[in-house]
């Protein structure tokens, strides 16, 4: 171009039908005799990601689906997804013909069914897992029905089998469009999240739907408690179309863990409990209270008998950490949670326990690591 100074163009080809780059062609305006110069570079090949792993959909609402082509079963087909759910009775994918029909629904929490129809009744394979598919957690299913029979396979490796009965074998004749979510007819709706969705090996671009806008469905795998709506420390459950809270072991209620119904115990106040009858000594124990305060001293808890004279107390100790002094009938021990300031004004939830026929006391306080102390004691 006549320049004293070399001009570049660069960039990155990041459009996935033109990878890999396997030809190179230059063009130039001129004759031979031109004096111009010219210099490529052609990078590696980067991959990032998993497309078919990060090809994630969320199904927020009950009567929300994703409407796919007509899928052609024919004599032989498969599908393949993951999920992740809490809904313990939905139907996962429907699609239907004038008579022949395929269903995928979870059962009780615990059961994959599979039911399709061509020609010879209802035929119905599942399998009963020996833990819960709504847990939340990421399953995997797999479908396959061909001319020998259907198969169902949970988690890569539990699976069951269905043969078909003697007799001539019609092909599956499914007209409709494969309906993902829910039944053609909006029922029994499935709530949670599904990626990897596999038709006869050909991945589905669920998230191409979802950018769409389409009613109740959302990119990537986000549920409701992702935003903390139980406060206080209350526990969230996940339902993908709702949550509920767990307010227990805190000094709340409510629906988020927000009206208050502890104790403020002021430096003349106690609470006391007498237990009457028999009681026995024990040498296990789990003890679990929460607490805050901004006076870095007092007694938190304590338990005493008037039988045998063994005490345990719980207190924050004048420099704000946390004692534990007991005599449980072989000597006075003492241990003090380390590092952690407890006069801040926080709440924190202590939980306290014994194992080993008494000789480890546990004490954990909120998520942090549980602290263990040993004692030499004979068993008796």
């Amino acid at each position: 171009a006549g320049y004293e100074h070399w001009a570049e163009d660069s960039g990155d080809l990041t459009e996935k039908e033109n990878l890999p780059v396997k030809q190179l062609r230059f063009g130039d305006t001129g004759n031979a005799l031109d004096e111009k110069e010219g210099k490529y570079m052609l990078g590696p090949l980067m991959c990032e990601g998993d497309d078919l792993f990060n090809n994630v959909v969320t199904f927020r609402v009950t009567d929300a689906t994703i409407n796919l082509p007509r899928f052609d079963m024919g004599h032989s087909g498969d599908i393949y997804f993951e999920f992740k759910t809490t809904a313990d009775n939905a139907v996962i994918l429907h699609a239907k013909g004038p008579q022949d029909f395929i269903k995928l629904m979870i059962v009780s929490g615990d059961m994959m069914q599979f039911q399709y129809q061509a020609g010879s009744g209802t035929m119905t394979i599942s399998y009963k897992a020996s833990y819960r598919l709504a847990d939340d957690r990421w399953h995997s299913v797999q479908v396959e029905r061909n001319r020998k029979g259907a198969r169902l396979v949970v988690d890569g490796a539990l699976n069951s089998e269905l043969r078909e009965p003697p007799g001539p074998i019609r092909a599956l004749h499914l007209t409709s469009e494969l309906v993902i979510g829910a039944t053609l007819d909006y029922r029994d709706g499935y709530t949670g999240c599904i990626r990897a969705l596999l038709l006869n090996g050909q991945l589905v671009d669920l998230k191409s739907y979802a950018r769409r806008g389409l009613y109740g469905i959302g990119e990537d795998c986000v549920g409701k408690c992702l935003s903390n709506p139980c406060l206080n420390n209350g526990t969230c459950y996940e339902k993908y179309n709702g949550y509920s809270c767990d307010c227990r072991w805190t000094a709340f209620k409510g629906p988020i863990c927000a009206d208050e119904i502890g104790v403020n115990m002021r430096q003349n106040s106690m609470i006391k409990y007498d237990f009457m009858g028999s009681w026995r000594s024990t040498i296990s124990e789990n003890i679990r209270v929460g607490f805050t305060t901004t006076n870095p001293k007092g007694f938190l808890l304590g338990f005493f008998s008037n039988i045998s004279g063994e005490y345990m107390t719980i207190m924050v100790s004048n420099s704000g950490h946390l004692r534990v002094v007991f005599d449980f009938g072989f000597e006075r021990q003492e241990v003090i949670y380390p590092t952690k300031h407890f006069g801040l004004g926080q709440y924190h939830d202590l939980r306290l326990s014994r194992r080993s026929s008494g000789s480890i006391l546990v004490m954990q306080v909120d998520s942090y690591e549980p602290v263990e102390f040993k004692f030499n004691i004979k068993a008796s």
